[in-house]
């Protein structure tokens, strides 16, 4: 893959550092709320907790692919930064509960956890995030600035 092609992709990379973080601390409003109002909910505010959580462990995934996982044809960090060699961030518990959450629906899916500490995993991600984009040249580093930004915003909130 060329330079140009790699800067091309940032922003879809950006997009994953950016829904992990803000689903996150959505998460965490919406936690709040759905406690506040369990005893007259309609359901809304159970519904919104439940698409937040999914959406964050959708972009957790993604990253967790990007930053530590095989190519299979996918863009990783190791196409940035020759020689990369990160770990992913998930534990395999972590990981194998987020595939289970959102797999098609069987008797792991119903017994998943829904209470997921997805602060202290986007935490985990965002600085797994900032170590690669310290291993990019200058010019590189440029392309997921805004997002690092907005990133350590969301996280500096919580």
């Amino acid at each position: 893959m060329d330079r140009a092609q790699l800067e091309a992709l940032a922003p879809e990379i950006a997009y994953d550092v950016r829904m992990v973080t803000g689903t996150a601390v959505r998460h965490e409003i919406e936690t709040a709320e759905l406690e506040k109002s369990r005893e007259h909910d309609t359901g809304r505010t159970r519904l919104v907790s439940f698409a937040v959580t999914e959406s964050c462990l959708i972009h957790l995934r993604n990253m967790d692919d990007f930053l530590g996982g095989p190519a299979d044809g996918r863009v990783t960090a190791a196409d940035y930064v020759p020689g990369w060699t990160f770990e992913r961030f998930l534990t395999a518990e972590e990981r194998a509960a987020i595939d289970s959450s959102l797999s098609a629906l069987t008797p792991e899916r119903h017994a998943a956890d829904p209470d997921w500490p997805l602060l202290r995993i986007a935490a985990g991600a965002f600085e797994a995030f900032n170590d690669f984009v310290d291993a990019l040249d200058p010019e590189a580093a440029t392309w997921f600035g805004d997002e690092i930004a907005e990133a350590a915003l969301l996280t500096a909130w919580t």
